[in-house]
């Protein structure tokens, strides 16, 4: 039988993308993220050719994700006082202008490691409030009704996810022709559009408050005290994200000591999660009409779970490609129903906080899987790392079935 959900206007759900300000929000996010796309194989492939040293290009990705780790529960507060338009317009102009600083110095010759982790340290620094923004001006756009935050923000997955689709392969493509630094500048230019069209077509909300009545950071560990889901799926994530996180640091390394060190097959891999994230994400607008976003959101993680199982053999490219593109499929069918459920469980005025606070610890878990994976992959070899990658999206799968509990039970 179908764990029902809850139904929507057919009027609503039809005219989702005729909304003001979503469908350039909708481009926005697949411009700035393709971007960022070319930035997460163009930086790392700079370092790991120019130092040879898998650990040097683990501590480099992770500098983006320490700040929001030690910032980001601040940055909700910022985010909710400055409002989630505004946060994204400051943060894509801050993001373009010091991406772009990467290259500028690399050709000066003035690019040396601790330059580029303060560089990518300060990007970070905007990544924790703009992805709680991203979540919010969802909200603000269109309302509290569950189906159609489920709807929408599966759209906004989706918009993310294709660009996951095309940007490894553009960047891998890019990076042969022209290098990886003009690809840094090519990224830098992206986040200068997409501000503009945040700036230009995307209508402001009403999520900016007063000083007075914003909301503290205390308020968000309230919130995830008392919500034992939230807890428990924010405690699945960390596991989850440190899983994916050193995968996307081994698959370089994978593509230099098995695959003959062609760029093209990180390109094809990484083309392939993002394909099946679409694809999961345009299932998920269908399958949310028939069951829940709790149950979906389940789904999607032990499946992801099982499949990781699959790294431990000794894959060929194409049976690394398979396998991401089914992970893909069932992280895009995942990601926007979970998205609708933390919305649905925090009070808009606390939206900001909570969510940048979830995000923080989130990253913790990135932050450690890039360092703790280059780390394993330098030490201790390709087998180890994949079985601690294994083990720690097992147990993320886990806590989310535990923390889901009740909520799945009153479904049924």
């Amino acid at each position: 039988m179908p764990m029902r959900t809850q139904t929507a206007s057919p009027d609503k759900a039809r005219s989702l993308v005729r909304l003001p300000g979503l469908r350039p929000l909708l481009a926005a996010e697949v411009t700035s993220t393709t971007g960022s796309q070319l930035t997460m194989l163009a930086l790392p492939w700079l370092v790991l050719t120019t130092t040879g040293s898998p650990a040097k290009m683990g501590w480099v990705m992770a500098a983006e994700l320490v700040p929001v780790a030690l910032l980001g529960a601040v940055g909700g507060t910022w985010a909710s006082r400055f409002g989630p338009r505004r946060w994204m317009i400051l943060s894509d102009l801050s993001r373009g202008l010091l991406i772009a600083a990467v290259p500028l110095l690399h050709l000066g010759g003035m690019l040396t490691l601790p330059v580029l982790l303060g560089l990518v340290f300060a990007i970070g620094l905007f990544t924790a409030p703009y992805l709680a923004s991203q979540q919010t001006i969802i909200a603000d756009l269109l309302g509290e009704d569950e189906v159609i935050l489920g709807r929408a923000t599966s759209l906004l997955q989706g918009a993310v996810r294709t660009a996951l689709l095309i940007g490894p392969p553009v960047a891998a493509g890019l990076i042969a022709l022209l290098g990886a630094p003009a690809v840094l500048f090519i990224n830098a230019l992206t986040y200068l559009a997409t501000a503009l069209l945040i700036w230009c077509l995307v209508p402001a909300g009403p999520s900016a408050v007063p000083h007075s009545r914003a909301g503290r950071v205390a308020d968000g560990w309230k919130i995830l005290r008392r919500d034992r889901l939230l807890t428990s799926w924010t405690l699945g994530t960390v596991l989850t994200e440190a899983a994916w996180q050193a995968l996307f640091v081994a698959i370089p390394v994978l593509a230099v000591t098995r695959y003959g060190g062609d760029v093209g097959v990180v390109g094809i891999v990484m083309g392939a999660f993002g394909a099946g994230a679409v694809g999961g994400s345009l299932l998920a607008l269908w399958a949310l009409k028939r069951y829940s976003a709790i149950a979906l959101t389940n789904v999607g993680k032990v499946a992801q779970g099982l499949l990781f199982g699959l790294l431990l053999l000794h894959l060929s490219p194409w049976g690394l490609t398979a396998c991401l593109l089914a992970a893909g499929l069932f992280n895009g069918l995942t990601n926007g129903p979970a998205a609708a459920v933390r919305l649905k469980r925090i009070t808009p005025p606390l939206r900001p906080q909570t969510l940048t606070l979830i995000s923080a610890i989130t990253v913790v878990g990135g932050s450690s899987g890039l360092i703790l994976g280059g780390v394993a992959l330098d030490t201790l070899g390709e087998q180890p790392t994949m079985a601690g990658m294994v083990a720690a999206q097992s147990a993320g799968f886990i806590l989310f079935l535990l923390g889901s509990r009740r909520s799945l039970r009153a479904t049924w």
